[in-house]
């Protein structure tokens, strides 16, 4: 799980920087180029990271539970996505979607991101949203690892868990 979180972060960072170079070449982007605009956005792809690696055994843990990964697609991971401002700039996207926004961690991941290498953010000021991402990257961590134990150690307990 842990591979798959360094891969979407990879990813994620991928299209961010592509997409970064592409505006500042053609509009007028202007980047922080300094230290502490690059330590920041390491600390915020550190706790991207972590978080995708706590949604990730929250997905699992309710995979198991529920056994079907449709609905973790359906339910936890398309809307998050859409409401986080990756795809679309949550001042544009009309309402409730935008104060939806307000409660998807992923919607301060990607701002404080963004913020960390332009200097301005949308939802609250840097250090805010990278407190409210730590808490929501351990929050995430802590509901992940229950939600996926639970059913695990039942199953381990009536020593059904090879059927699955």
């Amino acid at each position: 799980m842990l591979g798959s979180g360094v891969y979407y972060t990879a990813l994620f960072l991928f299209h961010v920087v592509s997409l970064l170079v592409i505006a500042f070449l053609f509009l007028p982007l202007d980047v922080s180029w300094t230290a502490s605009a690059f330590l920041t956005a390491a600390l915020v792809l550190f706790l991207i990271v972590l978080l995708s690696v706590g949604f990730g055994v929250l997905s699992a843990g309710v995979m198991l539970a529920w056994r079907d990964e449709a609905l973790v697609m359906i339910l936890i991971n398309r809307p998050m996505l859409l409401m986080s401002g990756a795809y679309f700039l949550l001042p544009t996207v009309p309402e409730p979607f935008r104060t939806l926004a307000w409660l998807n961690p992923i919607a301060y991941a990607v701002d404080a991101f963004r913020g960390s290498l332009t200097g301005v953010t949308v939802l609250l000021p840097m250090g805010q949203e990278v407190a409210v991402l730590a808490v929501a990257t351990a929050g995430v961590l802590v509901a992940g690892f229950y939600l996926f134990e639970r059913p695990v150690n039942g199953w381990l307990h009536s020593g059904s868990l090879g059927t699955y």
